[in-house]
């Protein structure tokens, strides 16, 4: 660690910066964070406290830094060395002069400034990723402006249990709130369409669409099943242009008829707002997953369809109407 550069920083900032290890008795990582640590004794302008992180929500051992006396919202699991060295001297610039502005857009600033509720936005990081750095950066730099987030870096080598948590195959992953996992370089506009959507109902699209768009549909099955009021936010993922997503959503829903029988009334239901839809081949669609179902409500939906002005749809609609349940 090059501690001249910190030196630097410090000196030329306008708050001190804080430095906490939350440490974990009996895990040997915890000694790996504190050698880190130990190089911020006796520096100017650094106050450094280690604390026994007791309760498992806290997730230790960890590193925490704040500016000056204000909370700790930037977490770290890991060494910044190497290729995150740079995003972490950025960050103890940013700590340290907190007035400095122009870090992020200006419309990405004014959505995080007006988030209220709490999150949490994991990186997992890896050795040698050439990206994640980037992803480092811009997490923090958003958790600097966003007084309602906190970012948490975890090196899957150091940690590899949060490797098989959430099921990375590779690096970066950014994590929101423990559920949607956002795999390779995450846009800065594209992130904070996530966090401002976090607490909306169209959160759950969200999660749905990045499942089918990564091929996780496992994992989407999983969450469907357990969570049968999703049912019209992927439904409405048949309006989706992506034709991964599109397509993805139809699987789903196959699936579900064929292992789920009791679901099929509550499928119907999200399908026919549907069947209004100006896209043929989003009406086709729907009509086709109807013909799956075991519900004599179909009938008279599929029947209005054999009139519809695109043969195609009036032919699927047919083709249902043969199995009538």
């Amino acid at each position: 660690m090059d501690i001249e550069k910190i030196r630097s920083l410090l000196k030329n900032g306008t708050r001190t910066l804080s430095v906490f290890l939350g440490s974990k008795e009996g895990d040997p990582r915890t000694l790996v964070l504190r050698d880190f640590l130990n190089a911020f004794q006796g520096l100017d302008r650094v106050t450094v406290t280690e604390f026994n992180a007791s309760d498992p929500k806290d997730e230790a051992p960890f590193l925490a830094f704040s500016s000056g006396t204000g909370a700790a919202r930037h977490f770290y699991q890991a060494v910044p060395t190497g290729l995150e060295w740079d995003p972490f001297l950025s960050l103890v610039g940013l700590l340290t002069r907190p007035e400095e502005s122009g870090i992020l857009l200006p419309e990405t600033t004014e959505a995080l400034r007006t988030l209220t509720k709490p999150l949490t936005v994991k990186v997992l990081i890896g050795p040698s990723c050439p990206f994640c750095a980037f992803m480092t950066d811009r997490i923090n730099r958003f958790a600097v402006v966003g007084e309602s987030l906190r970012a948490r870096v975890i090196d899957v080598d150091l940690f590899p249990e949060y490797g098989r948590k959430y099921r990375i195959k590779a690096v970066p992953a950014t994590i929101i709130e423990e559920e949607a996992v956002l795999t390779g370089m995450v846009a800065e506009e594209d992130l904070t369409a996530w966090l401002k959507k976090w607490g909306d109902n169209d959160r759950v699209s969200l999660l749905y669409r990045q499942d089918l768009l990564e091929k996780r549909l496992d994992q989407a099955f999983g969450r469907l099943r357990s969570r049968p009021m999703d049912l019209p936010f992927v439904a409405a993922l048949l309006r989706e242009d992506a034709f991964g997503v599109k397509l993805g959503a139809v699987a789903l829903l196959e699936q579900l008829v064929e292992e789920e029988m009791n679901i099929h009334g509550r499928v119907l239901d999200a399908l026919v707002p549907l069947l209004d839809d100006p896209s043929p081949q989003v009406v086709g669609d729907a009509a086709y997953l109807l013909g799956l179902l075991q519900d004599e409500r179909k009938i008279p939906l599929l029947r209005a369809l054999l009139h519809h002005p695109h043969r195609e749809v009036a032919e699927i609609a047919r083709e249902g109407l043969e199995d009538k349940g």
